[in-house]
């Protein structure tokens, strides 16, 4: 009777080829990037680290299952062997025999394993079927060899498999430091040089932080500990304590921002429209003087598409990367398939192992570390393209971009000065930190997370709770925000940047609590929409430790950033409505007046709706020596792009020096102060509306994927 030892035909030899297919899937991982992708002109995906985590995995877990297999297989076979020559069997004999496998598969690995891919690539199954054959021919009496040699060194069969396992691991760990955390998409950007006078100038970093409202960062006097970074920062610079954007949502106020005109003017009244080309932008300007200028954006509608990126070399739009995440995520794994012997298998063959072992493995090893519900649960591709913007992914792309740029050969700080523009997405909702800022401020909440306030249109009351619970993520927002301008901060000392660049810190507006029985934004003009943080930071201009009650707008900031730069303001006929703040700053100027305008958001997105603005809001806040803070709104009939239809509505009147929350409407107190203060908004009104108006917004057309977007965001119904 044929006698087999037990670790034969037990679950141990399985295991041992399972291990052994799975050392061989995860070297497969490693050759796939150099062999398939650098070796490829222009290569096709760029591997990160996450990416070449979830690559080994996935080809380490299928190539393990493969070679657990045919384990099994090779069982059967020495079984029936045992039988027919009623020999005994030994492990150790056994054992050779797997491992003569594994070296077996390690050279088609190396030697034909990606032939298919790159030398037979139109080849038929019988073309790929018959050179196989022959590497199988060679693989066989190269089986016998090593199957003798390992036979007679069996002592040693361990020692060499830890050897092997000891090799595999430094290597795939040594191998995630050639990959970087994101793509380098920066690549091919090089420097201009800047005027000679423009020498001794600083670079610029302008960093805005969507729907970051003044009065919810400590600095400004908030209960809770949201920006301690900000916070000792605003002591190296100077802090504006009455800082104003000029429109409550992020369209206009952005145009604003990079062109110092009002909305009036620029007419970007609607989500559908484009910056007109005849705008002079501030990137413009910069560039025009010698600046290379770089503009790195996670709010999709700060893009390309509505033309804010005019005037910038470099543009990344991180609500676009999530999709190449995917694709370089979810490889179709037939390059690791070391025993594939055809070109082409069948589609079920694929489709079995991509959503048995690739999707899982997609959705549990997610370099985008989007929020799911569960731990394999499917990636919302809404939720991804959300998270690849958020802070982290920021600072990981400026970081990127400006080491590629300081470390190119030639580099001279004099000469070479950048213009680097930050737009961050935290804290706009959905309100989606990493969990532990989620529950910072709320650590004991049990009750269903608001990441999206309710429907800006019609809204309704929430439970205190849950409203009190939904500004905690606000919160928590603002503080991950803040974590990660501490790494830029940081990066930026070890690169000796901190102190030869302005940092200006500022939002497009601010955020709504129900305050005024609505959330969100863009839909009032009151203090927890339009006012926001302004911080100003560069030795030598600017002091530290300043701060200014004086009012301030976005209007100013571009004239202000070339005037410390000293690039002339009035040439080539640039008409800015903003002024320079820095005779503020310098103490020989004050500001005590400050008007802004906005077309309410347009509950629709096609051109028709973009051309409409059926009503209008405009503010006007005067600050006296005093410090009597006067607020007037007034609502009209009409859109802006088009003021001579206007008509007015109704006028609120608050006095912001004693009523911060504007509760107490004043305007039909007293008909004298009014009337004064309605004086002072017509007569700015009507300087602004003499200047030229631009030429008018052409309509953006959104694909299906951007109207999904809009909708999930509540921009449309």
């Amino acid at each position: 009777m044929v006698r087999l030892r037990a670790g034969v035909l037990s679950g141990k030899i399985l295991l041992q080829g399972f291990f052994i297919g799975s050392l061989l899937g995860i070297s497969a991982g490693l050759l796939e990037p150099y062999v398939v992708i650098l070796l490829a002109s222009p290569p096709d995906l760029y591997y990160t680290r996450w990416a070449m985590v979830h690559l080994m995995a996935v080809s380490g877990l299928i190539n393990g299952f493969v070679m657990a297999a045919l384990t099994a297989a090779l069982v059967g076979f020495w079984a029936l062997r045992a039988f027919l020559t009623r020999k005994e069997i030994s492990h150790q004999g056994f054992f050779a025999s797997l491992l003569s496998l594994f070296f077996i598969f390690l050279l088609k690995i190396a030697l034909s394993g990606y032939v298919n891919e790159r030398f037979l690539p139109g080849a038929t199954n019988l073309v790929s079927l018959v050179f196989n054959s022959g590497f199988l021919v060679a693989a066989v009496l190269i089986f016998r060899l090593f199957h003798r040699w390992f036979s007679r060194r069996a002592v040693r069969l361990a020692r060499a498999m830890g050897i092997a396992v000891a090799f595999v691991a430094i290597s795939s760990i040594s191998a995630l430091g050639f990959f970087g955390n994101v793509e380098p998409l920066h690549r091919g950007q090089s420097w201009r040089s800047v005027e000679p006078k423009l020498s001794k100038a600083p670079n610029v970093i302008l960093i805005l932080v969507d729907t970051l409202r003044a009065d919810h960062l400590s600095a400004y006097g908030y209960e809770r500990p949201t920006s301690p970074v900000f916070d000792a920062l605003a002591k190296e610079g100077v802090l504006f304590e009455n800082a104003y954007s000029h429109a409550s949502w992020t369209i206009p106020s952005i145009a604003t921002l990079f062109t110092s005109v009002q909305e009036s003017i620029h007419g970007m009244t609607h989500v559908a429209h484009a910056l007109p080309d005849e705008s002079v932008t501030l990137a413009e300007i910069l560039r025009d003087s010698g600046y290379t200028t770089a503009f790195i954006s996670s709010n999709e509608f700060v893009s390309r598409q509505q033309n804010y990126t005019q005037g910038f070399d470099y543009i990344l739009q991180t609500n676009t990367l999530y999709e190449r995440l995917h694709t370089r995520n979810f490889q179709p794994p037939y390059r690791l398939y070391l025993f594939k012997f055809l070109t082409r298998l069948p589609p079920w063959v694929f489709d079995f192992l991509d959503r048995g072992v690739n999707l899982p493995l997609e959705y549990l090893i997610n370099e985008a570390g989007a929020n799911r519900k569960g731990l394999f649960s499917p990636i919302d591709p809404l939720e991804g393209a959300d998270r690849v913007g958020k802070a982290d992914w920021m600072y990981e792309y400026a970081r990127g971009y400006l080491d590629h740029m300081l470390d190119q050969q030639g580099y001279d700080l004099r000469q070479n000065k950048f213009f680097l523009y930050l737009h961050y997405f935290d804290p706009h909702d959905p309100y989606r930190a990493p969990a532990r800022y989620q529950k910072l401020f709320d650590p004991d909440y049990e009750g269903e997370y608001e990441e999206i306030p309710p429907d800006l249109w019609t809204p309704t009351p929430l439970d205190p709770r849950r409203l009190q619970n939904m500004v905690a993520q606000y919160d928590g927002e603002i503080r991950f925000f803040d974590t990660y301008l501490n790494e830029l901060v940081r990066f930026l000392k070890a690169r000796d940047l901190y102190d030869e660049t302005l940092i200006i810190i500022t939002s497009d507006h601010g955020e709504a609590f129900f305050e005024h029985g609505n959330y969100k934004h863009g839909g009032t003009v009151f203090d927890e929409e339009v006012k926001i943080p302004l911080f100003m930071r560069f030795p030598g201009a600017i002091p530290e430790g300043l701060r200014i009650s004086d009012l301030a707008g976005l209007i100013d900031v571009t004239p202000t950033i070339l005037d410390i730069l000293g690039v002339e303001i009035s040439a080539d006929g640039r008409e800015f409505q903003g002024n320079s703040l820095l005779p503020v700053i310098q103490g020989k100027a004050r500001r005590g007046e400050l008007y802004g305008e906005v077309t309410p958001f347009i509950n629709d997105t096609t051109p028709e709706a973009a051309a409409e603005g059926t009503t209008s809001l405009a503010f006007f806040v005067s600050l006296d020596p005093n410090g009597q803070k006067l607020k007037l709104i007034s609502e009209y009939n009409g859109g802006l792009f088009g003021t001579q239809d206007l008509t007015l509505k109704g006028n609120l009147l608050f006095d912001l020096s004693k009523d911060r929350k504007e509760r107490e409407n004043l305007y039909e107190r007293d008909a004298a102060l009014p009337r004064v203060i309605e004086e002072r908004l017509v007569g700015r009104q009507q300087k602004i509306w003499a200047r030229a108006r631009l030429a008018a917004p052409e309509a953006v057309e959104f694909d299906s994927e951007t109207l999904e977007r809009l909708k999930s965001l509540g921009y449309i119904k």
